[in-house]
Protein backbone atom coordinates (compact mmCIF):
# COMPACT_ATOMS: atom_id res chain seq x y z
CA UNK A 1 0.00 0.00 0.00
CA UNK A 2 1.30 3.38 -1.11
CA UNK A 3 2.10 6.23 1.70
CA UNK A 4 -0.02 8.84 1.41
CA UNK A 5 0.70 11.84 -0.30
CA UNK A 6 1.67 14.94 1.59
CA UNK A 7 -0.57 18.03 2.00
CA UNK A 8 0.34 20.62 -0.90
CA UNK A 9 1.53 24.10 0.93
CA UNK A 10 -1.94 25.88 0.11
CA UNK A 11 -3.93 23.20 2.05
CA UNK A 12 -1.38 23.48 4.89
CA UNK A 13 -2.22 27.08 5.02
CA UNK A 14 -5.89 26.53 4.57
CA UNK A 15 -5.59 23.65 7.59
CA UNK A 16 -3.98 26.38 9.57
CA UNK A 17 -6.34 29.02 9.20
CA UNK A 18 -9.11 26.44 10.24
CA UNK A 19 -7.03 25.89 13.75
CA UNK A 20 -6.59 29.41 14.31
CA UNK A 21 -9.84 29.97 13.39
CA UNK A 22 -11.60 27.32 15.89
CA UNK A 23 -9.23 29.08 18.51
CA UNK A 24 -10.97 31.74 18.41
CA UNK A 25 -7.77 33.92 17.19
CA UNK A 26 -9.26 35.86 14.17
CA UNK A 27 -11.30 37.82 16.97
CA UNK A 28 -9.82 37.90 20.13
CA UNK A 29 -5.91 38.04 18.92
CA UNK A 30 -3.32 40.10 18.03
CA UNK A 31 -4.14 40.56 14.20
CA UNK A 32 -0.55 41.50 13.67
CA UNK A 33 0.20 37.77 14.64
CA UNK A 34 -2.20 35.86 12.88
CA UNK A 35 -1.35 37.71 9.61
CA UNK A 36 2.31 36.83 10.33
CA UNK A 37 1.49 33.31 10.90
CA UNK A 38 -0.18 32.92 8.03
CA UNK A 39 2.34 34.53 6.35
CA UNK A 40 4.68 32.16 7.75
CA UNK A 41 2.46 29.04 6.89
CA UNK A 42 2.48 30.09 3.00
CA UNK A 43 6.06 30.41 3.07
CA UNK A 44 5.19 34.63 2.13
CA UNK A 45 3.85 33.38 -1.14
CA UNK A 46 0.90 34.98 -2.28
CA UNK A 47 -0.06 32.53 -4.57
CA UNK A 48 -0.03 29.97 -1.99
CA UNK A 49 -2.22 32.54 -0.02
CA UNK A 50 -4.63 32.53 -3.12
CA UNK A 51 -4.79 28.99 -3.61
CA UNK A 52 -5.62 28.78 0.14
CA UNK A 53 -8.56 31.34 -0.04
CA UNK A 54 -9.64 29.60 -2.88
CA UNK A 55 -9.95 25.70 -0.79
CA UNK A 56 -11.61 27.60 1.51
CA UNK A 57 -14.57 28.95 -0.43
CA UNK A 58 -14.35 26.12 -2.09
CA UNK A 59 -15.37 24.50 1.36
CA UNK A 60 -17.98 27.51 2.16
CA UNK A 61 -20.08 26.61 -0.83
CA UNK A 62 -20.04 22.86 0.67
CA UNK A 63 -20.99 24.33 4.00
CA UNK A 64 -22.72 28.25 4.22
CA UNK A 65 -23.20 28.32 7.61
CA UNK A 66 -20.22 26.91 9.17
CA UNK A 67 -18.87 30.10 11.19
CA UNK A 68 -14.94 28.25 11.57
CA UNK A 69 -14.92 28.16 7.54
CA UNK A 70 -15.97 31.46 7.25
CA UNK A 71 -13.95 33.10 10.03
CA UNK A 72 -10.56 31.15 8.26
CA UNK A 73 -12.20 32.81 4.73
CA UNK A 74 -11.86 36.12 6.75
CA UNK A 75 -8.43 35.71 8.28
CA UNK A 76 -7.18 35.07 4.73
CA UNK A 77 -8.51 37.39 2.81
CA UNK A 78 -7.43 39.64 5.41
CA UNK A 79 -3.65 38.92 5.24
CA UNK A 80 -3.81 38.58 1.42
CA UNK A 81 -5.26 42.20 1.79
CA UNK A 82 -2.58 43.14 4.04
CA UNK A 83 0.17 41.52 2.21
CA UNK A 84 -1.24 43.93 -0.46
CA UNK A 85 -1.37 41.18 -3.46
CA UNK A 86 -3.08 42.66 -6.51
CA UNK A 87 -6.03 41.13 -7.50
CA UNK A 88 -8.61 41.25 -10.03
CA UNK A 89 -12.08 43.48 -9.47
CA UNK A 90 -14.14 41.72 -7.18
CA UNK A 91 -11.71 39.18 -5.40
CA UNK A 92 -10.19 40.07 -2.15
CA UNK A 93 -7.43 42.67 -1.71
CA UNK A 94 -6.41 45.33 -3.45
CA UNK A 95 -7.77 46.10 -6.21
CA UNK A 96 -4.77 48.08 -7.48
CA UNK A 97 -1.05 48.01 -7.30
CA UNK A 98 0.69 50.34 -4.92
CA UNK A 99 1.78 53.06 -6.36
CA UNK A 100 5.98 53.69 -4.95
CA UNK A 101 7.01 57.16 -5.09
CA UNK A 102 10.62 58.00 -6.96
Amino acid sequence: MAAPRPLERAQLVWQRALTLARRGQGEDADRFVVMLDLLRAAHHGPATMSHALALGEAQRREAPGDPVTRDAIRMLASTIAWFGRPTDDGEVGRTTARRHSA
